[in-house]
């Protein structure tokens, strides 16, 4: 269903039966939330074997060794569903099956490279916490100076490889400062 809000931009309202469903071949998605300090990979993996269609990941990993840690695991998994992968289906037809490969695939790929991408900031802000920038109460210590962009990662072919661009961010209307959320 499609309405139309906002002065005539065109919203799409998610249905049970919508396109992800249509194209997995299921009644219902089921999206595994983040859960901070909760979700790991074990938890990932068999939810995934229960059925998730799919996780939006939260890198509870909040310290250098724990990065480099979760990139390790993240590419052994990546490197095990590439070699033990089954995909059931017939030559010259849609595969379904095939699609759902290419699923958790692009998932684990994404997981290694935001695991990469936060290895890279040397600062906490937002839901980005990394315990050596830390204020005496706790707080994220922002860097505005030096983290003052947004991070796009050029493909490369492996989430290692990938190249870091930097889009510098300009804030006209607000005044960028650290935050308190107590």
């Amino acid at each position: 269903m499609v309405f139309d809000f906002f002065g005539g931009y065109n919203i799409s309202i998610f249905t049970p039966m919508s396109d992800l469903t249509n194209l997995l071949g299921i009644k219902h998605p089921i999206i595994m939330a983040p859960m901070f300090l909760v979700t790991n990979t074990k938890m990932i993996i068999e939810a995934s074997k229960a059925g998730i269609t799919g996780c939006i990941p939260a890198l509870n990993f909040r310290t250098i060794p724990e990065l480099q840690s979760a990139i390790k695991e993240i590419k052994e998994l990546r490197e095990d569903f590439w070699k033990n992968v089954k995909v059931p289906g017939e030559l010259n037809e849609l595969n379904k099956e095939l699609e759902k490969a290419g699923r958790v695939a692009d998932f684990l790929e994404l997981g290694e490279l935001f695991a990469k991408d936060a290895l890279t900031r040397n600062e906490s802000c937002g839901g980005h916490f990394r315990e050596e920038y830390a204020t005496k109460e706790g707080e994220a210590k922002r860097d505005d100076k030096n983290f003052n962009f947004v991070s796009a990662w050029e493909y490369k072919g492996e989430p290692s490889d990938a190249k870091l661009h930097k889009e510098k961010l300009e804030f006209d209307n607000i005044e960028v400062k650290e935050r308190s959320y107590k």
